[in-house]
């Protein structure tokens, strides 16, 4: 693995100043002979959760591990939050300092330019997310002094993110990202509920989420996918213990595209489930007896 880091500011002068520096950890898979010399890798930046408070180190550095074992780099960024004076816009221009400064490097650092996605959890999503919408606006282009799409997210990926500035969303997340006093204003809010943003230069989007999320929940994702009409796929997860078991549901997808929406129960209970399957294996088959194993493909 190779590390550098990396300091925004120094190299994006206009970025707004913050009691946080905004800084880039770079994180790159070795290139040696035995993989070839000229391969290039695909690069993930990464935006922790933390309710724009706080910057989760569980989001972190599990994240970073997972990603380079893939053969992908990680470039995580570490953006100011509200009480260190980040209130929005200033994340979202760190972010996009951050991906221009991949497209870059992109060479010099084996990156795929082609494929460099913006990944985020919870707040870290929502910021994420307006990365992607916003990503090609006058602001962003004016303060960075880029060209246009030397910041563009190729995808997203967001984990149970904070979506909307409207019903079910996390208050406090939009409270400090605004600042109390913007919070107060409708107008303002809006400007940071990603459902809204979403026009014709944003990328695709893998999104996902837990049933049992009780500070970000569920309907934050779901209602407003459907009802604004967010082209994309997503994949609610239930949470068992410290991990994450997958179960797809409700796949929303571009018209273009092969998936379709499924109607299958995404509420059924796994246990009585299980325990239906058993009962029913154990009844007597046609010659009187009962099975001696259950049939495992049957149960599933």
């Amino acid at each position: 693995m190779v590390y550098e880091k990396i300091n925004l500011e120094e190299i994006f002068v206009n970025l707004p100043k913050t009691d946080r520096t905004a800084v880039a950890h770079v994180f790159l898979p070795e290139v040696y002979e035995e993989i070839g010399v000229n391969k290039v890798f695909p690069c993930v930046v990464l935006c922790p959760g933390g309710a724009y408070v706080f910057r989760s180190q569980r989001e972190d550095e599990p994240t970073v591990l997972r990603f380079l074992g893939a053969g992908i780099a990680v470039v995580k960024v570490e953006y100011s939050c509200g009480p260190e004076g980040g209130h929005f816009p200033t994340q979202l221009l760190q972010v996009c300092a951050a991906i221009a400064m991949v497209r870059r490097n992109a060479e010099k650092w084996h990156i795929d330019s082609s494929k460099i996605a913006v990944m985020g959890y919870s707040a870290g999503g929502h910021l994420a997310g307006t990365v992607g919408t916003l990503w090609n606006s006058p602001l962003v282009r004016e303060t960075l002094q880029i060209p246009s799409g030397e910041d563009r997210p190729d995808g997203m990926i967001l984990g149970y993110p904070v979506i909307t500035s409207g019903a079910y969303t996390h208050e406090d997340s939009i409270k400090f990202l605004l600042g109390e006093d913007r919070y107060q204003d409708e107008k303002e809010r809006e400007k940071v509920s990603v459902e809204k943003l979403v026009n014709h230069d944003t990328p695709k989007a893998f999104l996902w989420h837990t049933f049992e999320d009780d500070l970000v929940p569920v309907e934050n994702l779901v209602d407003n996918v459907d009802e604004e009409g967010i082209h994309t796929v997503y994949v609610i997860g239930k949470a068992v213990g410290s991990s994450i078991e997958i179960i797809p549901v409700n796949i929303y997808m571009d018209d273009d595209d092969d998936f379709e929406d499924t109607d299958e129960d995404i509420f059924v209970d796994e246990d009585k489930q299980e325990a239906a399957a058993e009962k029913e294996a154990l009844q007597p088959s046609e010659d009187g007896e009962a099975d001696d194993k259950l049939d495992i493909e049957e149960v599933e």
